[in-house]
C-alpha cells in the first residue's frame, strides 16, 4: 500500500508539472493587434513620357529623401514562443516568431521633380512636374524578435503583398518653359495593383505584460505603378508608363497582447 501511495503521488507531481510546463509554453504564446503610424519619404524611379507618338518627356525626382509623406499601419499577429534555451546571461535570443497580416496606407501629397523634353534629339529643362500617390497595402510579414531583456527586445521584420495604387500627374511650366513657350500638362488620375515588398526591424518596450511600444525603421517597394495615359488637355497623346516606387518610413505605435 505503502509503494502504491508513492506511486501516485509521483505520478501526480510528474502530471502537474507536465501540465505546469505546458501552461507556460501557452502562456508565452500570445496574439496581438498592432497599430502604429510615422512619416515617410518616397522615391521614384526616372521614368519617360511619350507625346504625340515623338516628343519624349524625361521625368526626374527632385525631392528625394523629404520626410513629407505618412503611413499608417493596422494589423493582427501570433507570436510563437520558439525556445528559452539560448540564453546568455539576461539576454534571451531568437525567443519569438510572429507571423503578422498587416494592412498598410501610405500617402504622399507632392512628389516634386523636373521634366527634361527631347525635341529633335536636344534636351531642356521646360517643366517642372509633381506627382500625388496614395498606396493601400495587404502584407504577409513575419517578425523575429532577435534580442529580448525583460522589457526590452529588439526585431527584425520582412514581407510580401498586395498594393493598391492611384497616382496622378502635373507638368507645369518653370521660367524657362515660358521663354520656350512650352504648356504644362496634366494626366488624369491613374489605378493600379502590383506586388509590393518590405523589410526592416525595431524595438519594443513593454510597458505591462500586454502593452507594448514599438519604434519601426520599414523599407517598402511598389511595383508597376501605372502613370494615366488620358491628358485633360486634348492636344497631348501621352503613352503613360509604369514605375518602381521605394518608401521608408519611420513608424511608431502601439502592440497589445492578447493572452
Amino acid at each position: 500500500m505503502i509503494r502504491y501511495h508513492h506511486a501516485l503521488t509521483a505520478s501526480v507531481i510528474l502530471l502537474m508539472s507536465s501540465k505546469t510546463a505546458f501552461a507556460y509554453y501557452d502562456q508565452d504564446s500570445f496574439a496581438e493587434i498592432i497599430l502604429m503610424g510615422g512619416a515617410s519619404t518616397v522615391a521614384a524611379e526616372d521614368t519617360s513620357l511619350v507625346i504625340s507618338g515623338s516628343e519624349v518627356d524625361v521625368l526626374t525626382q527632385t525631392n528625394r529623401g523629404d520626410w513629407e509623406a505618412f503611413t499608417l499601419q493596422g494589423g493582427f499577429g501570433y507570436a510563437y514562443f520558439l525556445t528559452d534555451q539560448l540564453t546568455t546571461g539576461a539576454v534571451e535570443w531568437f525567443p519569438y516568431v510572429t507571423p503578422q497580416i498587416n494592412v498598410y496606407y501610405l500617402k504622399s501629397d507632392e512628389i516634386e521633380g523636373d521634366v527634361h523634353q527631347i525635341i529633335h534629339n536636344s534636351s531642356f529643362d521646360t517643366l517642372d512636374s509633381t506627382m500625388n500617390l496614395e498606396s493601400t497595402r495587404a502584407m504577409f510579414d513575419v517578425g523575429l524578435t532577435v534580442a529580448k531583456i525583460d522589457w526590452f527586445s529588439i526585431y527584425a521584420i520582412g514581407g510580401v503583398g498586395i498594393a493598391w495604387n492611384q497616382l496622378d500627374f502635373d507638368a507645369r511650366p518653370n521660367q524657362l518653359g515660358d521663354d520656350c513657350g512650352v504648356d504644362g500638362y496634366q494626366l488624369d488620375s491613374e489605378n493600379s495593383s502590383g506586388f509590393a515588398y518590405e523589410f526592416g526591424g525595431g524595438i519594443s518596450i513593454s510597458f505591462r505584460t500586454d502593452l507594448a511600444l514599438s519604434l519601426e525603421y520599414l523599407y517598402t517597394g511598389l511595383t508597376d505603378v501605372e502613370l494615366g495615359n488620358s491628358s485633360s488637355d486634348s492636344e497631348f497623346n501621352v503613352e503613360g508608363p509604369e514605375l518602381d516606387i521605394n518608401s521608408q518610413s519611420i513608424l511608431l505605435g502601439l502592440r497589445l497582447a492578447i493572452r
